[in-house]
């Protein structure tokens, strides 16, 4: 009853309400394991459209019949999912992250004292190892595109990029949480035991050094970035935003009386957070004012949005719950693909691909950082000749089957 009465007195303040929740049960991503009653330890899930996820679950101990420990994918909005990767009966390991940014696409990072990382391009018939992280603990996992992602694992930081594993880091601070906004810029907690520091940190030249924006003694354990300016943050009970790059950091007003766990940005404004017993608020005017849902005592772990009233929430009794999805029909979004440029950086010559594999890519432009569209050099092939282009970062546009799409490349 406190709870209520305190979170009704401080959303009145912040010109919000409390919703009535439209967040319906879909599946539990957990089992109990029939044999001996043995539960699962923990799972995930990830969507990459509103139709199709996959998603993962671990078991306590050693199972009575084989290792049940599975990756499955569910077409139907997470209301039933059929197993597609179990790596062996004589294995004892946990999958610890799952992401998906495409239908056919999934990573898995698997730990069992040696950490892997396994990807399907074919929408789960078939799965690669595809990048070893060595021993330690592992603190995060973030998905950049179909191609490329990148994996904390103790004091060291590695990228996964079409087929190539480079470290990029090693024996630095630990890096907590990241978020890639494009290959070259990136922003990441960290926290340095010889301090009791945690920072918010940034990088610019693709993970290979990082630069301190912000210090606390306070835990920072989620963050995510739209652009190089806008970002938000999760301290406990208490969510940062910056406008600026991270360079001042302001602490929201915010109608939770719990901790928070987890967040979800769809632009610049609209920004999602879950946390402890229920609780869900929203947000779409950077944090000035919200709406603050309550969908019972569970505490509540992962969020993923489409649009605002439509995504997923997981609890940590491994309970999946749905809102505002067509569950009658096909609401699968289409995304515009990724332009992949390389070599970046480069002196000499871009190739601009995507990774989809569509070749047909028209009106490409370059522009600078001030927006100036520059002359380019077409070699054919979506080859570019950028030897002349002044050292420094660029941007690039394309249409690609009649979406605009956009990269950053680095001329040096």
């Amino acid at each position: 009853m406190l709870k209520k009465l305190t979170s009704i007195l401080i959303t009145l303040v912040l010109l919000s309400y409390t919703a009535s929740s439209q967040w319906i049960f879909r599946s539990r991503l957990g089992f109990t394991e029939t044999q001996n009653g043995t539960e699962s330890r923990s799972a995930s899930f990830t969507f990459s459209t509103p139709d199709t996820g996959y998603s993962y679950y671990n078991i306590y101990g050693t199972p009575s019949s084989g290792d049940p420990n599975e990756i499955r994918k569910s077409i139907n909005h997470g209301g039933s999912w059929n197993n597609v990767l179990n790596l062996g009966t004589s294995d004892h390991y946990n999958f610890r992250f799952i992401e998906s940014l495409h239908p056919d696409t999934a990573y898995v990072v698997k730990d069992d004292g040696e950490i892997y990382t396994y990807a399907t391009f074919n929408g789960g018939a078939a799965w690669d190892m595809i990048c070893y992280g060595g021993s330690g603990d592992i603190n995060d996992f973030f998905l950049l595109n179909n191609r490329t992602a990148y994996l904390s694992v103790h004091h060291h930081l590695i990228r996964y990029s079409d087929g190539d594993c480079e470290t990029l880091l090693n024996n630095y601070a630990l890096i907590n949480k990241m978020c890639f906004l494009d290959t070259i810029t990136g922003m990441a907690t960290s926290f340095d035991s010889g301090t009791d520091l945690w920072s918010l940190i940034k990088t610019t030249d693709g993970g290979r050094s990082w630069s301190s924006l912000y210090s606390s003694t306070d835990t920072l354990s989620q963050l995510i970035f739209t652009s190089e300016l806008n970002g938000y943050i999760i301290c406990d009970s208490s969510l940062l935003h910056t406008s600026d790059g991270g360079l001042t950091i302001n602490r929201l007003v915010t109608p939770n009386t719990e901790k928070l766990n987890d967040l979800y940005c769809l632009n610049d404004s609209v920004i999602y957070c879950i946390g402890n017993n229920g609780e869900i608020m929203y947000s779409t005017d950077y944090g000035q004012s919200w709406i603050l849902e309550d969908i019972g005592t569970m505490n509540l772990i992962k969020i993923k949005m489409f649009e605002i009233g439509m995504g997923y929430v997981s609890s940590s009794d491994q309970y999946l719950y749905a809102n505002g999805l067509d569950l009658t029909g096909s609401s699968q979004m289409k995304y515009p693909p990724e332009l992949l440029i390389t070599p970046n950086p480069s002196s000499s010559v871009i190739t601009v691909s995507t990774d989809t594999g569509i070749i047909n890519i028209n009106n490409i432009k370059i522009l600078d950082m001030n927006g100036k569209e520059l002359p380019i050099i077409n070699l054919g092939a979506n080859s570019f000749d950028v030897s002349d282009l002044p050292w420094g970062v660029y941007f690039l546009k394309a249409e690609v089957k009649g979406r605009v799409c956009t990269g950053k490349f680095i001329v040096k």
